[in-house]
Parts: structure tokens; sequence; C-alpha cells
């Protein structure tokens, strides 16, 4: 059961965290699904847990013993390069004891999907593919046309993957669209929110990084750097430093190869001072 949206909120006068999703499973868990198409593990990772004790505390508890609490979910699906291992997809993070690893409470879960790197699954054989690797590949490529054939392979195998692709399908195309327009606007304003925080070096680090995942694509469809540079609006020589790099390391992340640019560039100047020059 989804519940309903929150009250509007005036930017203009106001902050809020608004939930991409939430709702009730079962009449026991409460959960929350947070979607994000870039950023980066440590901020996101505040904002998952953010989201968590929100829910968490966000239920009645007037007259009502601590037991009566639902347990919460959050699930966070990234689109970007979450974890360091390149052939990791997914983590679940509790309350546990940093010597014995037992548990505190079971009543609260943030779980983190990566969908980024899910074209390295393609390597593997379909029948072998893990559940929650059938569920990565399913959340980034469901409605992408080009792996139609490696879709069908996975919901034949799996019901719940049919179920979902079955209503990704029914969504009307209009709705989809407003969809795509929301989450860019969402994506802008986070980035204006990390300017204006005055994170100005994690808001310029941000932008390469998505410089680079965008180059990285371009360049896996048979793009030439000159094509990518003119696409882009970027200097060529700057493409084709990030292809290099790509091509030198293969299993950097879009947020390794973007430091390793930064360090190369730092390691031009005369001494070791790093000087950050703000207009």
């Amino acid at each position: 059961m989804l519940f309903p949206n929150e009250e509007t909120v005036n930017f203009e006068d106001q902050k809020a965290n608004r939930y991409d999703a939430r709702g009730l499973i079962n009449d026991h868990l409460m959960f929350n699904v947070e979607m994000q198409r870039s950023g980066n593990r440590t901020l996101q990772g505040i904002r998952i847990a953010f989201y968590a004790s929100r829910l968490f505390s966000s239920q009645p508890i007037r007259g009502v013993d601590f037991s009566k609490l639902k347990p919460i979910w959050v699930l966070m699906i990234a689109d970007f390069p979450f974890f360091d291992d390149p052939d990791q997809y997914f983590e679940d993070y509790s309350f546990v004891g940093s010597r014995n690893a037992k548990s505190l409470t079971e009543y609260i879960q943030l779980s983190v999907v990566e969908v980024d790197r899910a074209e390295r699954l393609a390597k593997k054989p379909t029948e072998q593919l893990t559940a929650s690797e059938r569920w990565v590949v399913i959340l980034k490529y469901a409605g992408d046309p080009s792996k139609r054939a490696w879709i069908r392979k996975i919901i034949e195998l799996d019901e719940g993957c049919q179920k979902a692709v079955e209503r990704m399908e029914a969504i009307p195309r209009e709705m989809v669209e407003f969809m795509r327009q929301t989450d860019e606007m969402a994506h802008e304003m986070e980035l204006m929110e990390q300017y204006f925080n005055g994170e100005r070096k994690g808001f310029q680090q941000g932008i390469l990084i998505n410089k680079v995942h965008l180059i990285r694509k371009k360049a896996a469809k048979g793009k030439t750097a000159e094509a990518i540079a003119e696409a882009l609006e970027e200097e060529i020589t700057f493409i084709e430093k990030i292809l290099k790099i790509i091509q030198a390391h293969p299993n950097f992340s879009d947020s390794q190869i973007a430091k390793q640019l930064t360090k190369n560039k730092r390691s031009k100047k005369k001494d070791n001072a790093v000087r950050l020059i703000y207009p």
C-alpha cells in the first residue's frame, strides 16, 4: 500500500525533503524507496539514514508501547557508482555491535542497490544470475529496447521480475515523460543545493563525475573523441584525456577517473600546494 504524497512545498519559503515512494507492506513494514541518478556514497549514506530516522520517528508513540512501532526499511536505487568493488551491486545495513556483530534491533534496515554498472552482468549467463542481480538488470534496463532479449530471458526465470516489467510497461507514456522531467528538475535542484551550502568543491567534482559518466557511455557506443566533444560542447583535449584514463584503467569507476584527472592536473603544478580559486 502506497501512502499519499506529501503536501506541496513552496521552495521559495521553505526547505523540505520529499520521499520518492513510501508505503506499508502487509500492514507491518513501513518502507521508503529513494532513487538517485548522481551523488557520492558519503552524502547519500547520510541521506538515506536521515530518511530512515524520519520515517521511524514519524510514527505516533503517545500512549503506545515502543514494541508497537512498525519496523522500517529504506531502499536506495543508485544509478551512479556507489560501491568501490565494480562487481558489487547491493548491500544491507543495520545496527550491529562492533565486537560481536550482534544486532541491536531489527526495526531499522537500510539497503542500497547500485544499477549503474549493470552492463557488467551481461558477461554472466542469465540462468546463473542471483535474484538480486536479476533485479539490478530489471531496474536499469526494463525500458531499454536494445536490452529486450536479455529482459525477456530474465522474466522467464523470475515471476517477480515479470510482474515488475508488466507494471512498468503499463505506465502511460505521458507519465514516463513527466517522471523524467521531474527527475531532471530534482537533479538540478540537488546540485544547486550543494552550491548554495558552500560545497563548491563537491559540486565541481560532481559535475566532473557526471561528464566522465556521459563520455564513457558515448565511447562505449563507438563514438569518436571528436563526436563526443561536439555533442557535449567540450574541448577535444579534455575528452581525449578522459578516454586515455578509461583505456588505461578499464575497471575504474567514474569517481576514480575524475579523481585521477584531478590528480594529473595538480601534479603539473610547480609545487605541491593545492590552490582553490573561486570567481
